[in-house]
């Protein structure tokens, strides 16, 4: 799948669930969306990683429910 395309789908899904408003006025929101569309343009060796300390940041997020949803 082209980035694009991917990126496209998580925005839609990122409506979907109501995260427009929390990306918008957020910026913990927008650094772990930011980093989560970052991640299939990181060589497939470090994906896994990277992976990792996006979910690593959400769980340390006081917000962390709000990203759950994803």
């Amino acid at each position: 799948m082209p980035w694009f395309h991917f990126a496209q789908a998580f925005v839609k899904r990122m409506k979907q669930v109501g995260l427009t408003d929390a990306y918008g006025n957020e910026e913990s929101t927008q650094v772990v969306m930011l980093c989560f569309l970052a991640l299939p343009l990181l060589p497939v060796n470090h994906t896994e990683l990277a992976f990792q300390d996006v979910r690593a940041t959400v769980g340390a997020d006081t917000h962390k429910n709000t990203h759950q949803s994803l």
